[in-house]
């Protein structure tokens, strides 16, 4: 099937991705841990080869926070922008991406400011453009939404948190399981 062969290149993009990023922060040897540990696990390899959604999502969603903590701390508007468009990517493969502005929004205000930022006020407008830009791009990548948008969307949110109520409770995994077999 041809969607395997985008979950290999997109599975070779956030392994380079990845391991640019740890190598940088803590040195070969934590990036080959890093990288083998990640794409080792049961879970992501059974994903990528046969799931259509959640390989693409735990990458989308990886390199957005990648983007975003490597624009963040080099004071980059332009990638911080950019950040945004990975989120909108993100956001048109599935509802998870949801909880990335939350995990931003606590390196902004948990976090200590980069000193790039230091008297820079158009952080906060690039925030803004970024967290407009995601919601654009995902209506961009997703046609379906395109007659209404925020109908639709709100259509397709409660469809996902319907789910639960659509499998049968047997073909359910519970989270305590999930979490064993990552």
């Amino acid at each position: 099937d041809g969607f395997h062969a985008v979950n290999l290149w997109l599975g070779a993009l956030l392994f380079v991705a990845l391991w640019r990023f740890v190598l940088r922060q803590s040195g070969w040897l934590a990036a080959a841990l890093c990288c083998g540990l990640l794409f080792l696990s049961p879970r992501v390899g059974v994903h990528a080869l046969s799931n259509v959604k959640d390989f693409p999502q735990m990458v989308l969603f990886s390199l957005t926070l990648l983007a975003f903590h490597a624009a963040w701390r080099a004071g980059s508007r332009a990638g911080l922008l950019a950040s945004g468009v990975l989120w909108g990517c993100a956001l048109a493969t599935k509802a998870n991406a949801l909880f990335l502005p939350g995990i931003a929004l606590a390196v902004v205000v948990a976090g200590r400011l980069p000193e790039r930022w230091s008297g820079v006020r158009g952080r906060w407008l690039s925030l803004a453009g970024a967290a407009l830009l995601g919601p654009l791009t995902m209506v961009a990548l997703w046609p379906w939404l395109w007659p209404d948008p925020v109908a639709r969307y709100w259509r397709h949110l409660e469809y996902v948190s319907g789910q639960v109520f659509q499998v049968r409770s047997e073909s359910l995994l519970a989270p305590s399981t999930a979490l064993l077999g990552t």
